[in-house]
């Protein structure tokens, strides 16, 4: 068996999730086990960001910083809207 499997198929990244279901388990075995990763879009995405680090505006990218918010210098008890 000489064919290659994608490096990246053991990591569970949701944005491969769509080629593990029955409907797509063809496309599955020819592009991440059939040595067709060469053609995958995601396996080219994974490729970068392991070499140059995630890409802008991902979930993995670091979470804003909080905004307090003041009236005169005294910080404001917000209290929740809604149901």
């Amino acid at each position: 068996m000489g064919e290659q499997t994608c490096p990246y198929l053991d990591l569970n990244d949701a944005r491969c999730s769509s080629r593990f279901c029955l409907d797509h388990l063809d496309d599955m075995f020819d592009m991440c086990v059939g040595g067709g990763e060469s053609r995958c879009v995601m396996f080219h995405r994974l490729r970068m960001e392991q070499e140059q680090g995630p890409l802008v505006g991902q979930a993995s990218a670091p979470s804003p910083t909080p905004v307090l918010m003041t009236s005169n210098g005294s910080e404001l008890q917000l209290r929740p809207t809604g149901s």
